[in-house]
């Protein structure tokens, strides 16, 4: 008979993550069971944004330090703490912001994989994806342990361990999982990083306009396993959503990352009922801002264009609001959006470009720049 998978579930207080953490292995077996004298290990964050990980848009520091003394302790040779960031964003950033300079050593580096040199990996039974380019400390740790953030997310509609591993590839593909398909990604890069350990932080986390632009969720909790899939379930069902809805987990079932059925999962530590909270959720179309006068339609557009132009219109808000103008953002395609094409719209995207004629003016790219989309708002103000 198949042994359950285990997942750890521990519900901890701000003031008590070492005792927690500990806590938490003990649930697991202990680090041992995965570490061995002599390994080197991969320790992957959350590093996706260089903003405070007080957000929730970042792992918390002191996981990733807990997790850094409990490998040490196992004996590893050789510690790597490595992510990139969202694509446009600052990995150098981040690490700065958490303070995680500081854990340097001999044994212990952070690494930037946007400076990492690339060896390109073939996958087999590849859902999309043939080919992908992974660091060398990717492929010179014997261990991968990875640490995501508890958040919401605009396209999944949760950002968890499975999505986590994207971290590891270079800005080029990253940019060909948004157009060729998120939920392929995820497990075609997943078939050759699958983590050994999975460290699901839930301390404060995320919720609302996830991944980047949400609200602390503080959830208080952290949830781990050897099992990446039983882990991305907990995790799923502690954030109050059903993870049979989900199509990636399905995916990954079937591409044999772990068990997805609750009933067959033996959840450990503190009951996953009771530390369950509705997380809000993420994604919702026809954002307003400025009293609807700021309209965002992005039915369908994929992640990279969705995070472009919600960020573009975050930081341009203050200017916006000053210049006292009604603009209507689209991205994705048109289906969904009503009649919003009435007064100053903006097309922005590829998936757009057929109904570029009917937008007052369009912005070209696969995902657009920033400072593309801002051009050409600064020249409609200034036309009118």
């Amino acid at each position: 008979m198949k042994k359950k998978s285990t997942v750890a579930v521990v519900r901890v207080e701000s003031d008590n993550i070492t005792a927690g953490f500990a806590r938490l292995m003990d649930l697991i077996g202990g680090m041992d069971a995965l570490v061995v004298p002599f390994h080197e290990v991969m320790i992957k964050p959350n590093w996706a944004t260089d903003r405070d990980y007080t957000t929730g848009a970042v792992t918390h520091p002191s996981v990733i330090i807990e997790c850094i003394k409990h490998v040490q302790k196992s004996g590893a040779a050789k510690i790597y703490v490595g992510d990139s960031s969202f694509v446009g964003k600052s990995t150098e950033g981040a690490i700065e912001k958490s303070g995680l300079r500081m854990i340097k050593s001999k044994r212990v580096k952070t690494i930037d994989f946007k400076k990492s040199e690339y060896v390109h990996v073939g996958i087999p039974n590849a859902l999309r994806y043939r080919r992908l380019g992974l660091p060398k400390e990717i492929m010179q740790s014997q261990i991968i342990i990875n640490i995501p953030v508890m958040k919401t997310h605009d396209c999944l509609p949760v950002t968890l361990g499975l999505k986590n591993m994207k971290g590891v590839l270079s800005d080029k593909d990253k940019r060909r999982f948004h157009s060729w398909g998120l939920e392929e990604g995820i497990i075609d890069v997943n078939r050759i990083v699958l983590p050994d350990l999975t460290i699901i932080d839930g301390l404060i986390g995320m919720e609302g306009d996830g991944p980047l632009y949400g609200t602390p969720a503080n959830a208080k909790l952290l949830i781990a396993s050897f099992d990446p899939l039983a882990a991305e379930v907990a995790a799923i069902n502690a954030m109050g959503f059903d993870h049979e809805a989900m199509a990636y987990i399905q995916m990954a079932y079937e591409a044999g990352f772990g068990e997805k059925h609750i009933s067959k999962i033996d959840m450990v530590g503190d009951d996953l009922d009771s530390v369950k909270r509705m997380f809000k959720s993420s994604y919702y179309n026809g954002k307003t801002f400025h009293d609807g006068k700021i309209r965002v339609y992005d039915t369908r557009a994929c992640s990279a264009c969705r995070s472009v132009l919600n960020g573009y219109v975050r930081e341009a808000a203050g200017a916006l609001k000053e210049k006292d103008i009604g603009l209507t953002f689209l991205a994705g395609d048109l289906s969904g959006n009503g009649n919003q094409m009435d007064g100053a719209t903006i097309g922005i995207g590829k998936c757009l470009y057929e109904h570029r004629q009917e937008c007052t003016c369009y912005v070209p790219g696969c995902p657009p720049k920033k400072r593309n989309i801002k051009a050409a708002v600064e020249q409609l103000i200034d036309d009118k």
